[in-house]
């Protein structure tokens, strides 16, 4: 597909902007995190999908628990084993994206203080490592749409 096309196309959500037709298939990114495997693969012949890394038990999911009520880790080995037979998953490999990319920003829990010590890189660190996770991703993708077909 053209790059125009596929770039609409992975900027559409459901909630935001309305999915793309496309020589009569329905195109619609944005659903990875957002939406639940279970409606994209209710809503799609195929889906493509991206095995994370578990959360960090200290500090992601504790936050994630008390913001939207369910245990992450919990729900992400849900995902992982998720099973359809109306729709196939194709499961990109990026769970050890912390072995490949640097980290965007250091945290550590300073408990004695009570906070979360954030050390932030400067702008123009940041888009390299913004670059890295772009590059990371678009290559593993690359690779599971050539496995794919």
């Amino acid at each position: 597909m053209p790059l125009a096309v596929a770039v609409r196309a992975s900027i559409s959500d459901m909630y935001y902007l309305p999915p793309l037709t496309w020589q009569s298939h329905l195109l619609m990114g944005g659903v990875l995190n957002l939406t639940p495997i279970e409606l994209a693969c209710e809503l799609a012949h195929q889906v493509y999908a991206e095995t994370k890394a578990n959360y960090d038990r200290l500090l992601a999911e504790p936050a994630i628990y008390s913001t939207f009520g369910f245990l992450a880790n919990q729900r992400l080995a849900h995902v992982h084993q998720y099973q359809t037979l109306d729709s196939e998953i194709h499961w990109i490999e990026t769970a050890d994206n912390a072995k490949h990319i640097r980290p965007a920003m250091a945290k550590k829990l300073q408990l004695r203080q009570g906070y979360i010590d954030v050390k932030r890189p400067d702008y123009a660190t940041f888009q390299a490592i913004m670059r890295e996770q772009y590059d990371y991703g678009y290559e593993r993708t690359i690779a599971k749409l050539r496995e794919s077909s």
